[in-house]
């Protein structure tokens, strides 16, 4: 999985999972404590949160 800041592309996070879990396992973990730390670093900023649809899957799961 991979995050990226869209304004310059930086990557902001990269994860491996097994090739047997879910593209979008650990994607909400990962996305909180990204945005914990970019609210801290600029809280006045706003952010937009885009995913691909194959990362999506039922809760529960």
């Amino acid at each position: 999985m991979l995050l990226f800041a869209q304004a310059d592309g930086d990557a902001l996070a990269a994860v491996l999972r097994p090739g047997n879990v879910h593209a979008g396992h650990g994607s909400v973990k990962l996305l909180k404590r990204i945005v914990v730390r970019l609210r801290e670093a600029w809280p006045e900023v706003r952010l937009t949160v885009r995913h691909c649809h194959d990362l999506s899957y039922a809760a529960g799961r």
